[in-house]
């Protein structure tokens, strides 16, 4: 048990249409997916980034894009609010003083520790590098959520 956390990535392939592929090759395409990639009529969802127990990182979505509820639910994630995060990490990776104040740690159940260890520092390392594959131009057609369970 604990906090799990999940970013994933959607895809709609109907713009394909709009590129003259139709929808036999979009059929074409979700038949090539391995097994494990979740797909739902003409769009495709891929795990594209997982936490355990970095409640920094879970509190800033739910303070920033969940409107202050954490109640396990999905939700999406604009541009501006993974620029934001991205931001927000960086500044603190360069004064790492501003942790407490930028993205404090919090306790909850099973939500691991609160203190700025080795640990800490590991996950914003980790966000960092997902958020800059997820804000590359190269993923403009995709969409990004975020879950956590616990």
């Amino acid at each position: 048990m604990g906090l799990d956390m999940y970013l994933t990535a959607r895809r709609s392939f109907w713009d394909y249409q709009d590129e003259g592929v139709g929808a036999a090759r979009v059929q074409a395409l979700f038949d090539e997916l391995p097994d494990d990639i979740e797909t739902s009529g003409t769009s495709v969802s891929v795990p594209f980034g997982y936490w355990r127990k970095a409640n920094a990182i879970h509190n800033w979505f739910v303070q920033n894009v969940q409107g202050g509820e954490d109640n396990c639910q999905e939700s999406w994630l604009s541009p501006d609010d993974m620029q934001k995060l991205l931001d927000t990490v960086n500044k603190v990776l360069a004064d790492t003083s501003l942790a407490p104040t930028l993205l404090p740690t919090t306790s909850g159940f099973f939500f691991g520790g609160t203190e700025y260890d080795e640990w800490y520092w590991r996950d914003l390392e980790y966000t960092k590098r997902v958020l800059e594959k997820a804000l590359d131009p190269a993923m403009d057609k995709w969409s990004f959520y975020y879950q956590a369970s616990w």
